[in-house]
This record gives C-alpha cells, structure tokens and sequence, in this order.
C-alpha cells in the first residue's frame, strides 16, 4: 500500500489566514492490476465474508491530537480522499499561517502490520 498526502487551497498557490484549506490523501493499492478491485479477506473463522477498509487518521503524535478521522470503503486500486477541510485561523482548529507537520495514518481493519 503507497499512500500520499498534499495540502492546499482549492485556486491559490498560498496558504493565508481566511483560507479554507483542503488535505488530499491518495492510497493506491500496489497489489492489484489497473480496474481490479480487492476481493473478501482471507478470515476463516469469521463467521461471514469480509471486505476491507481503511481508516484515514490525521493529527499530531507529538500533541497527541486527532484532527480527522475516517473510514473509508472503496475496494478500487486508488482510493482518494479529500473530505478533511480546514479552515486557517479559524474554529475549532486554530491554526494560524506557518509550517506545520501532522502526521497521516492509514489503517487496515482486517490485515496487520498494513500501514
């Protein structure tokens, strides 16, 4: 699994006070071919079949703080996301203009070790 993340405002090359800006988060799953999408698990002893999905968690470790988190259930090779909107210098995260790291999880809720 290759996951990317970028941040930015949607028409603008800066990032100011007032923007509403946008964190974009891209898995692409490297074991299967282009229009593939991935099957049930393999659990069994799970009573039922299963398919996978993946969690998108974003926040700082150092702070330990989560910003945005979310489950995601697409089954294609690429998976985008952008729903994580925020606002800069604004409510309830006040983030003011500057140089920030945050961390980005992605998760599996069926296979171990996967991120």
């Amino acid at each position: 699994m290759e996951v990317t993340a970028e941040a930015f405002v949607e028409g603008s090359e800066d990032i100011v006070e007032g923007d509403l800006m946008t964190i974009k988060v891209t898995i692409n799953r490297l074991h299967l071919e282009e229009d593939e999408e991935q099957g049930y698990v393999h659990a069994p002893y799970f009573p039922f079949n299963k398919y996978e999905n993946v969690w998108i968690i974003i926040g700082n470790i150092q702070l330990n703080q989560v910003y945005h988190i979310k489950k995601l259930t697409d089954q294609g090779k690429v998976i985008v996301d952008d729903s994580f909107k925020i606002p800069i210098g604004g409510y309830p995260i006040l983030i003011r203009p500057g140089n920030y790291t945050w961390d980005v999880t992605v998760k599996s809720d069926s296979y171990y070790d996967i991120d």
